[in-house]
């Protein structure tokens, strides 16, 4: 809902864009509905759920996940992966994926406003997006790789030597 918002202003200030929300949720009936009264209908696409968003992702320029509330989103780390800059919420263990400024755009959640400041920042200055797509898949290969994960999972259960 706030991105919709963001998404219509930057729309209104003439900016050429899309915005494309993949996965289901029980909000898309709303979103259905604002999208048609804020006349969005001709630049937003709700996808539903796909399998294979990895590939999909390459496909864009900006990754936006405006959470409310959220664990750790592995769609971070596939966002990263495709060297997508992302404008995201603080919320959750968003944090330890995205640092402001250096791997993406961190705003407070149910911001519009923030959103919509950060999203044109990104969409304007397109060097500084393209760093931070960069830093982030470094971010993430060095940080999120599966075996490291698998790792530290095996050291919060004991099932390793924690000092290793």
């Amino acid at each position: 809902i706030y991105a919709l918002d963001a998404i219509e202003k930057l729309h209104n200030e003439g900016l050429d864009i899309t915005y494309s929300i993949y996965g289901e949720g029980e909000d898309r009936k709303k979103l259905e509905e604002l999208i048609i009264v804020k006349q969005l209908g001709d630049i937003v696409t709700l996808h539903g759920h796909v399998n294979g968003i990895a590939d999909t992702l390459r496909n864009f320029d900006l990754f936006l996940l405006p959470s409310v509330k959220e664990g750790l989103p592995y769609v971070l780390l596939e966002a990263g992966k495709a060297m997508l800059p992302v404008v995201t919420t603080t919320t959750g263990g968003i944090p330890e994926i995205i640092r402001h400024e250096e791997t993406g755009l961190l705003v407070q959640p149910k911001d519009a406003q923030q959103l919509t400041d950060e999203l044109r920042r990104l969409i304007i200055d397109r060097k500084f997006a393209k760093k931070l797509g960069q830093a982030l898949r470094s971010h993430v290969v060095q940080n999120f790789s599966h075996s490291k994960m698998l790792v530290e999972t095996a050291k919060v259960y004991n099932l390793i030597d924690k000092t290793k």
